[in-house]
């Protein structure tokens, strides 16, 4: 019983896979500002109607804001807060275009031609202008700016591509000459190099068969001793993660990512 409302609450209650690293999620790169401005025009239409989804955004921006200092997480990670709070934040953005919709006809000397025609003339250009700019999307240039920070290092981790490439021609290079090791690093990138280099992830990406999940995150938010004890009890011979600090794990080799290859040395007896 104690094992599963443990279970439990390390589900609820739980830090970042990121380890002391922070996401740096910056509304205002993530959620076009036509949106962010209809959203403020349309609050007291969601206030006077829809209470519910003004506390929802309330909430979903005072998580946004506290996991953007803390690697503390409550239920929801940081990416799926950032989601589903900036649905919210369009969906009342809808709102406020509606506020819009309302007064432009009152404006005019033929408001029912406005109404039936040039307003959803107007609806029906924004939703083929969107169409026509989705395959351009994985183009822009804002995900560079989505960096992981550590405070306590002032270190910087650079972000994946926005189409995501998850095995890397240095992934390859690091581990040519390395065959039939078990290595831990991120479950996605577990999952890959274990595929194309003939090694043994000690953890995977999340699947029909996942192999020790939550390993890699407990190793990265662990002390010294504790990686140590991870990695022997694990025959654990290569650790390929963000950069650490510890004994009897040597430095060998660093992508262009980031990530830190390390050697694991067992302690003489």
């Amino acid at each position: 019983m104690a094992e599963i409302i443990n279970y439990i609450f390390s589900n609820l209650f739980y830090n970042s896979f990121t380890g002391d690293f922070i996401p740096q999620f910056y509304f205002y790169f993530i959620i076009p500002w036509f949106t962010i401005l209809l959203a403020i025009l349309g609050v007291s239409s969601v206030l006077e109607s829809k209470k519910w989804l003004f506390y929802q955004l309330i909430l979903g921006f005072m998580l946004w804001i506290f996991y953007s200092f803390s690697v503390f997480r409550i239920i929801l990670g940081f990416e799926r807060t950032v989601f589903f709070t900036s649905i919210i934040l369009a969906l009342i953005s809808g709102f406020g275009l509606d506020k819009i919709f309302a007064v432009i006809p009152g404006l005019t000397r033929n408001p029912e031609s406005v109404k039936k025609f040039w307003i959803p003339a107007c609806a029906g250009m924004t939703l083929a202008i969107f169409i026509i700019i989705i395959p351009f999307y994985t183009q822009g240039e804002n995900w560079e700016k989505f960096v992981l920070n550590n405070y306590s290092t002032q270190a910087v981790s650079v972000p994946m591509a926005r189409a995501n490439n998850y095995l890397t021609s240095d992934d390859l290079r690091i581990f040519k000459n390395i065959k039939h090791k078990n290595f831990l690093s991120f479950p996605w990138k577990g999952t890959v190099i274990g595929t194309a280099t003939e090694n043994y992830p000690v953890e995977t990406k999340g699947g029909t068969i996942t192999i020790s999940p939550g390993l890699h995150r407990q190793f990265t938010n662990s002390d010294c001793d504790k990686k140590y004890q991870i990695a022997k009890e694990k025959n654990i011979d290569y650790i390929y993660s963000l950069p650490f600090s510890c004994q009897n794990f040597q430095e060998i080799d660093k992508s262009s990512e980031g990530f830190i290859l390390y050697k694991f040395a067992q302690r003489n007896s």
